[in-house]
């Protein structure tokens, strides 16, 4: 699945980038940290982060009859963003010719700093992409 699939897939079209996505997060108190090579899914809001999880979920999916019991926003959001920067990753190396260049033995910010490496030795870096490689380094 590629970085727009994701998008299309998980919002029913609602967002239009990533970015977007992580903003409708945030009015949630939804955000992501990278804490010892892995994502994590944070809360930074009011109220209980179940209830305010589901409300983001149900931005993207109002018919859910999920509830608050039923539903694990967490693993699967944590899982769909780990796969989105992989294959943003990938993408992005594409995009410039280059082989895919993702290595599950690396962590995520280890490939997004060879990425970086290999396009700023021959590429001029397009602002979109040096703004997701920018993001995958800062987590």
């Amino acid at each position: 699945m590629n970085s727009n699939n994701f998008i299309s897939n998980f919002t029913h079209g609602t967002c239009r980038s990533f970015i977007e996505f992580q903003v409708i997060a945030k009015r949630y108190g939804i955000y992501f940290e990278k804490i010892n090579n892995e994502i994590v899914v944070c809360y930074d809001g009011e109220g209980d982060p179940k209830v305010q999880a589901l409300e983001f979920y149900k931005v993207f999916y109002p018919e859910t009859d999920l509830t608050v019991d039923s539903f694990d926003l967490i693993s699967n959001i944590q899982q769909f963003h780990f796969r989105f920067l992989k294959e943003k990753i990938n993408e992005i190396s594409q995009k410039y010719s280059l082989p895919p260049i993702y290595n599950q033995s690396m962590s995520l910010k280890d490939n997004g700093l060879s990425l970086l490496n290999a396009l700023k030795l021959r590429n001029i870096i397009l602002k979109e992409d040096m703004d997701i490689i920018k993001y995958i380094l800062n987590l």
